[in-house]
């Protein structure tokens, strides 16, 4: 079993956490890629290939990948595009899941649910003020994608072949959300990609192993 993909998302995460901290654009532009590159190599480097729905999780890495790129750009445009590309990637994440056979009246589909539901009762009311009005129906658009990908992960987590990654690769992925809004729309600081930026690479490998078989 191999894990180059993790070793070099780990190496360029340093230097990319470091480049952000020091405010050093080039090496945002070279590390940031190189992190993502991690994770499609996780992929890739699958022993016996894919599972069934492998390769709609690879075209989320994909989509993800370009949304890195997009956002180390400041542009508003840049941005809305990022937002687009992660939108794509938690739709193919969540294609894949319901590839899998999602139980959405199951005990684990109803906790996401609730759980999903909780954490939105306290974030929208935290971000929407902060969002400027053209940028409210996007951002709640996405919100909603990213919440039926977390539930999709956990209503079909009994028919996974791997569903610890699968599970805490979505849910690590909400997570990293919220740090990138954060930093967006409420307040700009390192913490949010000191924080961020580990939980959606995690997020990533984690999502990119699951679809290994087994």
């Amino acid at each position: 079993m191999v894990y180059s993909g993790v070793w070099i998302s780990t190496i360029a995460q340093v230097g990319l956490l470091w480049s952000i901290y020091r405010g050093l654009t080039g090496g945002v532009y070279l590390f940031k890629p190189l992190s993502s590159y991690g994770f499609l190599v996780t992929y890739i480097e699958a022993p016996r290939g894919p599972s069934k729905h492998g390769s709609l999780i690879g075209k989320g890495l994909l989509f993800g990948t370009l949304g890195d790129i997009m956002l180390m750009f400041k542009p508003e445009w840049a941005f809305l595009l990022g937002l687009v590309a992660f939108l794509l990637s938690h739709i193919c994440y969540s294609m894949a899941f319901v590839k899998l056979g999602v139980q959405w009246t199951s005990s684990l589909s109803l906790l996401g649910m609730a759980a999903s539901g909780a954490m939105l009762s306290q974030v929208l009311p935290w971000l929407l003020p902060n969002v400027d009005a053209d940028m409210k129906v996007p951002v709640l658009v996405y919100m909603v994608a990213i919440v039926i990908m977390v539930i999709a992960s956990l209503g079909s987590a009994t028919n996974a072949q791997r569903p610890l990654p699968q599970v805490l690769g979505a849910i690590a992925f909400m997570l990293s959300d919220i740090f990138v809004a954060r930093e967006k729309f409420v307040v700009t600081g390192f913490e949010n990609a000191w924080i961020g930026l580990p939980l959606y690479f995690y997020a990533q490998h984690a999502i990119a192993y699951s679809a290994w078989k087994r």
